[in-house]
């Protein structure tokens, strides 16, 4: 499985793109940089530079979590702590992780930091009350990682339907500006209740704002799964390719280019 997680646009005619390349399970995958393909509007691509896998320095990891009063119930908080935890812990001296949370009110507790013991202390502390509005938080989470340069991911961890926010899937995708970023979500409601109940959960809107965003959509319905897929998506995003290429269209005209990446 390949999937082109993010490209950065901002230096253009310049432009980097990062792949994830995993096997059936979802772990990160070696190929060989021969294997790999670009095209650009039918084009054939020569990369400029590429780092192989493991590579990609600096990953900035913004954690998107749900504190909303669902969250209080079934041991999802001290599981969703747990989780952001062992994310942390897996950080590389080079990374950088920061925390978003959200219920009707969004906050960012602490900002990119590689500071661990910064990062456990908020994690920690973290309390929850009040209604959802997901959508609102990952629009200011983009707006909060555009000024930085690098691979930057963005991981959401919901229990319900979003009640609260202005915004949709399409107003946090269309947000993402030329520096690029992905955003990942994670499920931990019951998605068989109703729309109307507060544990409900849209699997279907998590995977496609995942998929429109360069990310992955994983479930959890326990502390173990929920650790082993914050687990999984750090070892994914420290194993990433990265590919800078120059554009054969060169001049920055507006119009979209299609970009095809396989093996």
């Amino acid at each position: 499985n390949i999937q082109l997680a993010q490209s950065a646009t901002s230096e253009f005619p310049m432009v980097t793109l990062y792949l994830s390349i995993t096997d059936d399970r979802g772990e990160p995958l070696g190929v060989s940089p021969q294997e790999i393909r670009i095209i650009e509007d039918d084009q054939l691509i020569t990369p400029d530079q590429f780092s192989g896998m493991g590579e990609v320095s600096e990953l900035k990891t913004l954690l998107v979590m749900d504190i909303s009063g669902s969250m209080n119930s079934g041991g999802k908080l001290q599981a969703a702590k747990s989780a952001a935890l062992a994310y942390v812990e897996q950080m590389r001296p080079g990374d950088k992780a920061g925390l978003m949370t959200f219920n009707t009110k969004i906050d960012l507790v602490q900002e990119l930091t590689r500071d661990v013991q910064e990062l456990n202390a908020v994690i920690n502390q973290l309390t929850a009350k009040n209604d959802t509005a997901m959508y609102d938080a990952l629009v200011k989470a983009v707006d909060y990682l555009d000024s930085f340069s690098g691979r930057k991911a963005v991981i959401v961890l919901t229990d319900g339907l979003d009640n609260r926010s202005t915004n949709n899937a399409q107003d946090v995708v269309e947000r993402i500006g030329p520096t690029g970023l992905s955003i990942s979500t994670i499920g931990l409601g019951d998605p068989s209740h109703g729309k109307g109940a507060q544990t409900a959960l849209d699997q279907g809107a998590l995977e496609d704002l995942a998929k429109s965003a360069g990310g992955v959509y994983g479930y959890a319905d326990d502390e173990v799964s929920l650790l082993n897929l914050y687990e999984l998506y750090g070892r994914v995003l420290q194993s990433e390719y990265q590919i800078t290429y120059t554009s054969p269209s060169s001049i920055r005209d507006g119009v979209n280019r299609s970009l095809e990446v396989y093996l």
